[in-house]
């Protein structure tokens, strides 16, 4: 890769962070407009953003990140009071700006930013009020006295990385209630040999800071010309002086490094990593996992096996599992990245609408594998669209029902067990039985005299096609959505509940595995397979005792649990084997979609580690297959899925309960 490209690629990835900062932080910002520290955030996201923009030569960027400094700083400094056109403008820049970043500096698909920045620009002067007095009051000069020198001497190319003075000198007006500027010109040269990209100024203050202003405030204004200015800040009185944290004559990086919000111990905590060199060391952790099953075989195997070398053997396995953790935890990131996009949705969409809603976004810590992070996003933004298009009313409809104006809406993730959880609910009108069933009957997946209970008459929502909006609109009406997400879903290995109360609401719960490529698994056999079931989709294994299992005709069979019966499947048949002509007296009963199903196998052979191999990459995709795995002797096992082996067998929830009606009535 060549310098420019490694630039770009770093550029890329540093820009879109920023944007994303720029856009959460601007939405908590509307809702907050005087939180200062919010205030802070945007413009830094905003100034780093230009800089970095100006680096690379993407000046079409460096350009609307200019207008929103100057509408940004003008509501630091209190001459401008933001109103709801400027977020939306501010918002509209964010998107324009993702757009942009990933594209080459000349490239013919750059949009034209040009009547955003004018109205930006127009929103400043339209908008802009009065300047402040720059004198203190009475109560500040007689509460703080705390006077700073500063000399400040930008380097030459300091403009060309994005550094501006003059945004420099108007944060420190903000925090001084006097301050006395000295303009040092004397390194201009000649008209004819000047250059008109570099600094030549050079500028000494003094400020009298306001009573909650600390020094490292002033310092943190300086921030932006980390490594690319000559930097002195001291207190003029002697005697603070030497009570102040000693600066000296410094670079900017230096200043910055006293500062909380950069500080080198925080620079040094992280690094930036590409997925593909974490994907080869997940790989290669893998195949050592796979190598120490080989070693444990062959020890297990051989008779009069040296004590101190299964010892050895399993201390191995402890330090590997140890290992196996860590290194699965770099690929572990907080769901709060899957969350950023939800404020943003639900503003546009609330307002395009008409509702009023409040979001409550709980659990963002909860950590999930990045690769199904990455593919939650779109099945994540499908719910929370249907949440507010179908499910909560307008501020009328709630006031009549004796409902709260403003809906809620939750979007909560957490962890248990092996997997994690993420269910979208609303306090909205809930699903619409007689609707949905109506609609069932005129699209034939159900006849008029079937009465189906209300877990099963939910599935209906999640078949392609179906829509019980009256009109199509842009957001929703033709039915596509909620079939995407069921196999989005499915396809992660996970599952989705729905429930709901007419006039309370509706939850969507999805349950997700941690990671898709090692997991805990039982071993079993059946007929000439070996295949591993993940542990999480287990709820137990039993030996079926004489009469437990029941064959129904023409339905298979029905396994009595007590309390319950659920179906019992052959799975060497759903796999296409040969099954043993007698029943094999062993099953594991199995959690899916909200109902249970049993297996019927014939050995159970201990709980193992498996890593994922993908069967779809290499061959095919096989229903009711996850993947593959090398076991300890060399042999493939087959990865189970669960919702998979239940649809390949023709299992649904509609089925179970006629199963279990035949069950009862015989």
């Amino acid at each position: 890769m060549t310098d420019a490209a490694r630039i770009q690629e770093l550029f890329i990835a540093e820009a879109k962070e920023l944007t994303a900062t720029l856009e959460s932080a601007a939405l908590a910002l509307e809702t907050r407009p005087h939180d200062r520290e919010l205030l802070n955030e945007v413009f830094r996201a905003a100034h780093s953003l230009k800089g970095a923009a100006a680096m690379v030569g993407l000046r079409e960027v460096a350009a609307l990140t200019h207008a929103l400094e100057t509408m940004l700083d003008l509501w630091r400094s209190a001459e401008l009071q933001p109103e709801p056109a400027h977020f939306g403008a501010l918002l509209r820049s964010a998107d324009m700006l993702r757009d942009m970043i990933e594209l080459p500096a000349e490239s013919a698909d750059m949009p034209d930013h040009r009547a955003l920045a004018s109205e930006i620009e127009r929103l400043c002067s339209h908008g802009a009020s009065q300047p402040a007095a720059d004198g203190p009051s009475a109560a500040q000069e007689a509460a703080g006295t705390q006077r700073v020198r500063v000399r400040f001497s930008p380097k030459p190319d300091a403009y060309q990385w994005g550094g501006d003075p003059l945004l420099v000198l108007r944060e420190l007006r903000s925090l001084s209630s006097s301050m006395l500027v000295r303009l040092d010109d004397s390194a201009l040269p000649e008209l004819s040999e000047l250059q008109p990209e570099n600094a030549y100024l050079r500028w000494e203050l003094e400020l009298t800071l306001l009573p909650d202003v600390e020094i490292a405030r002033v310092q943190e204004a300086f921030s932006f010309f980390d490594g690319v200015a000559e930097l002195s800040c001291e207190r003029c009185d002697t005697r603070a002086r030497a009570q102040a944290p000693h600066v000296g004559s410094s670079t900017a990086s230096d200043v910055a490094a006293q500062s909380a919000p950069r500080t080198a111990a925080n620079d040094a905590a992280t690094i930036r990593v590409t997925t593909e060199k974490v994907d080869k060391v997940i790989d290669l952790m893998g195949e050592l996992v796979i190598a120490q099953a080989v070693v444990r075989e062959l020890i297990r195997k051989q008779t009069g096996t040296n004590v101190a070398l299964q010892e050895a053997v399993l201390l191995a396995d402890r330090h590997l599992r140890d290992l196996q953790e860590r290194v699965m935890s770099i690929r572990m990131v907080p769901v709060g990245a899957a969350f950023a996009r939800v404020p943003r949705v639900v503003r546009d969409l609330a307002q395009q609408l008409g509702k009023e809603v409040q979001l409550e976004l709980l659990g963002t810590e909860t950590e999930l594998d990045k690769t199904l992070m990455d593919k939650l996003a779109d099945p994540l933004m499908h719910l929370v669209r249907n949440a507010l298009d179908h499910g909560i009313e307008s501020p009328e409809e709630r006031l009549a029902q004796g409902k709260p104006q403003t809906a809620l809406l939750q979007v909560h993730a957490y962890a248990r067990g092996g997997n994690v959880f993420v269910e979208v609910s609303e306090d909205g009108r809930g699903l619409d039985r007689e609707r949905i069933r109506a609609k069932a009957v005129e699209r034939g997946l159900m006849s008029a005299a079937d009465e189906l209970p209300d877990e099963q008459l939910w599935k209906f929502i999640f078949h392609p096609g179906f829509s019980t909006k009256q009109e199509v609109t842009e957001v929703s009406g033709r039915g596509v959505g909620l079939d995407v997400v069921q196999r989005s879903v499915e396809e992660l290995g996970g599952e989705l509940v729905v429930e709901s109360a007419r006039g309370k609401g509706t939850s969507f719960r999805l349950r997700l595995p941690l990671t898709l490529t090692i997991l805990d698994g039982l071993l079993l056999c059946a007929g000439s397979e070996t295949c591993v079931l993940p542990l999480s989709d287990i709820a137990f294994s039993l030996r079926i005792a004489p009469g437990q299992a029941r064959p129904l005709v023409g339905a298979g069979y029905i396994l009595d649990l007590g309390n319950e019966a659920v179906p019992l499947l052959d799975l060497a048949s759903v796999l296409g084997r040969p099954t043993s002509a007698e029943p094999a007296p062993l099953a594991v009963v199995i959690h899916c979609g909200g109902y249970r199903y049993a297996l019927r196998v014939d050995a159970l052979l201990g709980q193992t580690q498996a890593v994922v191999k993908s069967l779809e990459s290499h061959y095919r995709r096989i229903p009711g297959i996850m993947g593959a795995t090398i076991l300890g002797d060399g042999r493939v096992a087959l990865i189970l899925d669960a919702q998979g082996v239940a649809t390949a067998a023709g299992l649904r929830r509609n089925r179970v309960e006629n199963l279990r009606s035949s069950a009862d009535a015989a």
